[in-house]
């Protein structure tokens, strides 16, 4: 599993470079964009905490 993420100053500079690089990483097989709420929970399952 790969992670991309992109602070808001960058993200917003050209409009349309954030449209081309989300089109052109779904054209990829197994491609999934997700929210960092759910890369947490993900997380969480695959590296439980010890207790």
């Amino acid at each position: 599993m790969w992670t991309l993420t992109i602070h808001p100053d960058v993200f917003g500079r050209d409009l349309m470079m954030p449209e081309r690089l989300i089109e052109h990483m779904q054209s990829h097989a197994g491609v999934h964009l997700c929210t960092f709420a759910e890369i947490a929970d993900d997380f969480s399952k695959r590296q439980p905490r010890a207790v």
